[in-house]
């Protein structure tokens, strides 16, 4: 029966597509892969003001911002899940998808949603779509309400066992007990690639089996694509970019989705079907941001229309739109890592702010697997699409690779084999920020609108109140002189991170900030405590001591302490922005050799760009400090550390510029003077605070491309002020080890390397690489049980530091002097 009805509901013709005109050469197998975090960027406009702009927040969780949620149609129903309706017949959706040839066998991915559906009336389900008005329906109207609607009240079945079947040419492939599947999960999803032998071999086009789950009553049935290792894989946005939506009016978008039928973009068909005859090996894999339950409705338009291809929906229960644009990231990661030797056409649309966040993303993550990225500029061809988006994410991507389109005619003679992206004759006037109405020269008479969106939603709503945050970065840094000051300005900006689920910590006094009483202490591998010390501090990890205004001790809602900064405006802080995109996410973050502290997120409010860092426990400030017990191996193993950071933020061509020692965290501090044992597990260090980091094409820098360098305050090397073009990553190492004017390790060999990096003279300092290759011989020729010494520490300048040829600056100098300040030595 379960068969038969598999064929049913089978397109006619597919068991095979179209095949590619070059067959592309069989690549080596390419493994199943894990699903993997991505980078992930937040837009708290999304979610303020997503129930009055479409394009502030994604596609569709605009115009289904107000879906019910899981809990809603629980509570309709009085159950908390499926397991509670004992009466009801157990259903599965098993959503189209794909899977990838790897050693002998496909590995199939299974991935849909366990589920029972209980009696309910279709006017009880349509009253939960808050926005949606059923009066003056046609019968037309009704009939397909009620058809797209049919499926809102599934119950999600947590925890139950599924055994899968597969189909191939009109055979099982499959034995009769089937495949076991993994337990579904709390919300009755699955997810999981399946080795399926019986499939044939790899094959240069796209071939289709069909999937089915034993022992449902509902349809339980779906297609795979079997996708060759190489070729071309097109990714499609959905609404308003295949079917006209217009999420960007929301009254309009829900009928659009619920009431009215399904209309074309003008033109896209017949584009993807010329796609499907002429791209070698290509496949069509389907993205959309609409809820789970109307999965059967999107198959049944897309595979009457498109070519078949792999669906991606918006998960049971996501109700935040940073919970959306991570879903939609991973199913992007899960896609490039599935096939590494397959180049990927993006296609999205300006009114889909995660798709304007998530392309660039994985196009810089996956750089050599990206063909195209091509964008729909709605309001180009729509008046009624008069809502600002952001172009921001593409500064950094090759301007040939692509390309905001108008019309399904703009592409379809491009040569995307050969790597054509551009239509020349499109104008583009990307702004690379935050803009609106037509990309071009206004030729067809419209004009560009360009407004806040803090500024549209309240126009929209009438109701919602501006939020005051200074628009310059240095008032963020002294907001102003009182404690009251600094505590208002991030009391404004509570709500732009509760939206996106972190919660900012109460400031308690003029150092400190604290998580609130009772919260969950949850370990992210950043910040750690001896536990000789747990009974004094044990509350570290939870008390963010700030040196400026700029940053803000908070917790994520899943317990992890994080650091929120400010990072840029505007225009201003762009050069922070990049030095962090660069090296605190992708793929470069997790090179071993890469000390920069992570990136975990970004907020985006209006043109402010927040960062969110995870908590790390300590500075390298007070690696020598008197109440901390560091060995001189303690410290010179961290020492050793900063430099590889450095050297490695220096091969990627970025100049630190504040290379002071307070600017390096440390998980924790070892102390082993303190237990006169040499550690066993040393701490990581991590580099911080790119304010003043900047892109060079060579090593040089001169003062006059950075306006702000007369505001920096601490010590420079020599040649800074020489009013000459200098070598800004020396300028780096110079003053890392001023910064440890105070420290002698009592090594001769050691301090030595310690003074060259302190030279007068850039040419014979060393670099950083030079110092932490010559740091690392003696340290690894020495056994960590010499290095069990404390070090000497000077509380102040000794006179020799003061004299010709010391490492200290003039003005430190003189200032001491003067003081009469009597030099020190002490541990």
């Amino acid at each position: 029966m379960l068969q038969s009805c598999l064929f049913a509901l089978t397109l006619a013709g597919l068991s095979a597509a179209s095949p590619a005109p070059a067959p592309a050469p069989a690549p080596s197998p390419a493994p199943a892969p894990a699903p993997a975090p991505a980078p992930q960027v937040l837009s708290s406009a999304e979610s303020i003001f997503s129930s009055a702009t479409g394009a502030v927040a994604s596609a569709l969780p605009t115009i289904l911002g107000n879906w019910p949620s899981l809990s809603d149609i629980e509570k309709k129903i009085g159950v908390s899940n499926g397991n509670d309706l004992e009466n009801v017949s157990a259903s599965a959706l098993l959503i189209p998808s794909y899977a990838n040839f790897s050693g002998d066998s496909w590995n199939v991915r299974f991935y849909g949603l366990a589920y029972k559906l209980p009696n309910i009336s279709t006017s009880d389900l349509d009253s939960l779509i808050d926005g949606l008005s059923t009066n003056d329906l046609n019968s037309t109207q009704r009939s397909l309400l009620q058809n797209r609607t049919q499926d809102l009240a599934s119950i999600p079945i947590p925890k139950a066992n599924l055994t899968a079947l597969v189909f191939a040419n009109g055979s099982a492939v499959t034995n009769s007990s089937g495949i076991q599947l993994a337990t579904t999960d709390d919300v009755g999803e699955f997810d999981r690639f399946v080795p399926v032998p019986g499939l044939g071999g790899n094959t240069t086009s796209v071939k289709i089996a069909q999937t089915g789950i034993m022992n449902v009553t509902g349809p339980g049935n779906g297609t795979v694509i079997l996708v060759p290792s190489a070729g071309i894989s097109v990714v499609s946005d959905i609404d308003d970019v295949m079917r006209i939506t217009k999420v960007y009016v929301p009254n309009e978008g829900l009928n659009n989705s619920f009431v009215q039928p399904y209309v074309n973009v003008p033109g896209i068909p017949e584009l993807y079907e010329h796609w499907n005859e002429t791209l070698p090996g290509v496949a069509f894999h389907y993205d959309t941001t609409t809820p789970v339950e109307l999965t059967r409705t999107y198959v049944d338009y897309l595979f009457s229309n498109f070519p078949v291809g792999s669906l991606e929906m918006r998960p049971i229960n996501i109700t935040q739109p940073s919970q959306i644009l991570e879903a939609r990231q991973n199913s992007l990661l899960k896609l490039f890592q599935t096939f590494p030797q397959r180049k990927f056409v993006l296609v999205g649309d300006s009114s889909s702010s995660t798709l304007l966040s998530a392309y660039p993303q994985i196009a810089q993550q996956f750089p050599n697997q990206i063909a195209c990225i091509f964008i729909r500029n709605t309001s180009a061809t729509d008046p009624d699409d008069k809502i600002p988006y952001s172009t921001k994410e593409f500064k950094n991507l090759p301007n040939n690779t692509w390309f905001f389109y108008r019309t399904a005619d703009d592409l379809y003679n491009l040569n995307i084999t050969s790597g054509q992206c551009r239509n020349d004759s499109v104008p583009q006037n990307v702004t690379f920020s935050e803009q609106g109405g037509i990309l071009g020269n206004g030729s067809n008479g419209a004009t560009g609108l360009i407004i806040g969106r803090a500024q549209y939603a309240a126009a929209a709503l009438g109701t919602v109140a501006a939020l005051v945050l200074p628009s310059e970065l240095l008032s963020w840094r002294i907001p102003g002189p009182n404690l009251e000051d600094d505590v208002a300005l991030w009391e404004n900006a509570r709500k732009i991170f509760e939206d996106v689920d972190i919660y900012l910590w109460k400031q308690t006094d003029v150092c400190y900030q604290r998580a609130r009483e009772g919260e969950t202490v949850l370990s992210s591998g950043f910040a750690y405590i001896r536990k000789q010390r747990v009974q004094c501090w044990g509350s570290i990890t939870q008390k963010f001591n700030k040196s400026n205004g700029s940053c803000h001790g908070a917790t994520t809602a899943d317990g992890h302490s994080v650091v929120a900064r400010i990072v840029a405006i505007g225009d201003s802080g762009q050069n922070h922005l990049n030095a962090l995109r660069k090296l605190a996410c992708g793929a470069d973050s997790l090179l071993v050799d890469n000390h920069t502290i992570p990136l975990w997120r970004e907020v985006h409010f209006e043109d402010m760009v927040f960062g969110v860092f995870p908590f790390v426990g300590e500075t390298l400030e007070n690696c020598y400090a008197r109440w901390i017990q560091n060995s001189v191996g303690d410290i010179i193993d961290m020492i050793l550390q900063a430099l590889e950071g450095l050297a490695f933020v220096h091969s990627k061509s970025i100049a630190h510029r504040d290379a002071d020692k307070a600017n390096f965290l440390v998980q924790w501090h070892p102390e082993s003077l303190d237990t006169m044992q040499v550690p066993i597990v040393r701490p990581r260090v991590y580099l911080n605070d790119f304010e003043r980091a900047w892109e060079l094409p060579t090593c040089m820098f001169d003062n006059d491309m950075d306006p702000q360098s007369h505001m920096y305050t601490r010590p420079t090397a020599p040649e800074v002020q020489s009013g000459e073009p200098y070598d800004a990553f020396k300028t780096d190492v110079w003053q890392f080890s001023t910064s440890f004017w105070n420290f002698r390790s009592t090594v001769p060999a050691i301090d030595e390397i310690l003074e060259a990096m302190r030279d007068d003279n850039a040419a014979t300092r060393p670099s950083c690489s030079e110092a932490r290759d010559r740091l690392a011989v003696i340290l690894h020729a020495t056994v960590p049980i010499d290095l069990l010494i404390p070090p000497e520490v000077y509380e102040e300048p000794l006179e020799s530091d003061c004299e010709e040829g010391g490492h200290l600056p003039e003005a430190k100098c003189a200032e001491d002097q003067r003081l009469g300040l009597v030099p020190q030595k002490g541990i």
